[in-house]
Parts: C-alpha cells; sequence; structure tokens
C-alpha cells in the first residue's frame, strides 16, 4: 500500500539548509498497525506530513496503490488527502460549540458525491465504529471528556471511510487509563474492519501496541524487530 524510496527532506538553502530527513526507504503493507517512534526533533512530524501528502519530499518517492505521491499537483494531494487518509490529532482539532454530529460530518460537506439525507447515516456509523454511544451524538464537543473528544476525532478520521488512519500522538494529551481506551479502539479498527493504521508517537509503550515499529532518530529510520529495546529519551 505504501512504499517509500530514498526520501529526504531539506528545509532552507544554501548554508542554512538543514537535512530534516535522510533517505528514508520503508514499506506499509495494507491492514498493517505499523508505529513511527522518535524523540523530539527526529524528523517524525516531517515524515508524517509527507506519508499524509500534506507535504513533498525534497528527493525520493513515495508510491501510495501504486500511486507516485511525490509528483503529484497540490489539487491531486487535496483528492489523496479526502479519499484515502483520516487524520486523528493530538490536540482534537474539534469545533468546541458545535456538537458531535457537526464535527464529525464536516469532511462530507466537501464531497458533492454524497447527498445531503446521506451524510448523517454515515456519520452516525462512523460514531458507533469509533465507540461512542448515541446518546453522546447530539453533546457540544466543549461537554465531552478527552477521551470522548479523541474518539469524535477518530469517527471524524472515518467519515470518508479511508483505508489507512495517520494518528499523531493520539495520546498525547490523555491519562494513561483514556489513552489505552483510544488505543484499543485503534487495534479494534486494524483488525476488525482491516484499516491501515499509521501510529506517530515518542512513548514507547503506545508504540508497543503496533505490530511493527520504526524508529526514527535524526532524519534516519530503522525498523525494530525487538519492541523491548525502543526506550526513547
Amino acid at each position: 500500500m505504501i512504499r517509500l524510496e530514498n526520501i529526504t527532506k531539506n528545509f532552507g538553502r544554501g548554508e542554512s539548509e538543514v537535512k530534516v530527513l535522510k533517505n528514508i526507504s520503508l514499506d506499509i503493507k495494507k491492514g498493517e498497525f505499523v508505529a513511527i517512534i522518535g524523540p523530539s526533533g527526529s524528523g517524525k512530524s516531517t515524515l508524517m506530513n509527507i506519508l499524509g501528502a500534506l507535504d513533498v519530499p525534497t528527493s525520493g518517492k513515495y508510491f501510495l496503490n501504486n500511486q507516485d505521491v511525490s509528483l503529484m499537483t497540490d489539487n491531486e494531494l487535496a483528492k489523496i488527502r479526502s479519499e484515502q487518509i483520516g487524520f486523528v490529532f493530538q490536540s482534537f482539532n474539534l469545533l468546541p460549540n458545535s456538537n458531535i454530529i457537526r464535527n464529525v460530518k464536516i469532511p462530507l460537506i466537501y464531497n458533492d458525491n454524497i447527498k445531503k439525507e446521506e451524510r448523517i447515516i454515515l456519520v452516525e456509523a462512523a460514531l458507533t465504529s469509533a465507540g461512542l454511544g448515541k446518546e453522546h451524538f447530539h453533546k457540544l464537543a466543549n461537554q465531552l471528556s478527552g477521551g470522548q473528544k479523541q474518539r469524535v476525532a477518530i469517527a471524524r478520521a472515518l467519515v470518508n471511510n479511508p483505508k489507512i488512519i495517520l494518528a499523531d500522538e493520539p495520546t498525547g494529551n490523555l491519562d494513561s487509563k483514556t489513552g489505552d481506551i483510544v488505543l484499543n479502539t485503534f487495534k479494534r479498527l486494524n483488525e476488525e474492519e482491516g484499516r491501515t493504521i499509521i501510529l506517530i508517537t515518542h512513548e514507547s509503550h503506545v508504540a508497543e501496541q503496533a505490530d511493527r515499529i520504526f524508529y526514527i532518530k535524526d532524519g534516519e529510520v530503522t525498523e525494530s524487530k525487538d519492541k523491548n529495546i525502543l526506550k526513547v529519551k
């Protein structure tokens, strides 16, 4: 599903140029649950932006479903983001004074192929899949707990039925118990619905929930075969 070939990403020019990603090559198969772990400044956010079609590499190739994403226009990248990838962020990014249904419905507003009467069906299905009961559907986002907010964010990522969920530090603002609930939601989406999960984190106990782990440091990536050696300071 995903293949990176010698991806580099540089910022700045001349003497001020900084090489953030250095010849990264990796493969992620359809239906896998993988984690990318690394300390602050390691390049993991830059790598996430490239995987999510939010940015393009300086050099190298990025293939998504055999399409060369690294050569796409801005409009083509936007289409990839809206149809194939669902995003979940640490800060939830919800509209605080809007109810859950409106928050989850936002991605559908820009999809002309979905009729208005179909949107509520898709929204409720996504919320159910993310683990939220109907008693919460009409609550405002600012009335929810942190864990509930993150599950709303997961539902919003699911509503366009993407095959890939890209989660950036999804437990970063949650206590450990609530974080485990959110991680179990990702595991269920992977195991029961076959979605490909890419989880970005700096916490080893979070990365250990994945089937495969990539460790990034100083812009270089290695795959760990032993989860127990991943101790990020």
